[in-house]
């Protein structure tokens, strides 16, 4: 029988949703199919796979993401689906503990590949508000020569700029919150492998 389960991860919330796939598998519900927020699962083994996230660096459809999930399958791990550059894996769990990264670095470049992605988002978006933003300082200029000062009129004058201003520095804000665990969890293992050195 199948099962839709409809639930929102953040790019920093993929080990939380890892854990929350093999937790379903603990139940019995394998994953089957993923799409945006959506997951289908049936029914079967309690415990039966295990299952792991990865961002590629290409999309699945490359020459390169193609040969490294081939590699993959020969090893035993199954491709059950991607979204964008995301994949989602899975390994029986009888076939023994499923790790996708054998050493720090490797899990290093990882968090840096979900970084970056955030990073450029960010970015982005900061670009393309700063026409908007120049608009709001060249208004300020304009509304200070002609009121003189702040009073409840000028502020009234620039509600509309300073409301696009606000939205776009929040979404800026909340992309880069919603990766702070990957950061922590990037500049934790930095250390760690400094240490070890």
């Amino acid at each position: 029988m199948k099962y839709n389960a409809y639930k929102f991860f953040t790019i920093g919330q993929y080990e939380k949703e890892e854990k929350w796939l093999n937790e379903m598998s603990a139940k019995g519900m394998q994953l089957t199919d993923v799409g945006f927020c959506r997951y289908s699962f049936v029914k079967g083994t309690p415990g039966e796979y295990i299952y792991r996230l990865e961002l590629l660096e290409h999309m699945p459809g490359n020459a390169e993401s193609v040969s490294y999930i081939s590699f993959l399958e020969e090893t035993g791990i199954e491709q059950v689906g991607s979204i964008l550059r995301w994949i989602y894996l899975r390994k029986k769990a009888s076939d023994g503990p499923f790790e996708l990264y054998s050493d720090t670095e490797s899990k290093i470049n990882h968090y840096k590949r979900i970084l970056f992605i955030a990073d450029i988002m960010s970015i982005a978006l900061l670009f393309s508000f700063l026409p908007n933003l120049t608009r709001l300082i060249f208004k300020i200029i304009e509304l200070v020569k002609m009121y003189g000062s702040f009073d409840s009129f000028f502020m009234r004058q620039l509600n509309p700029h300073a409301g696009f201003t606000i939205f776009y520095f929040a979404l800026i804000a909340f992309l880069q919150l919603v990766v702070l665990p990957i950061r922590k969890s990037k500049f934790k293992l930095i250390k760690e492998k400094t240490v070890h050195e």
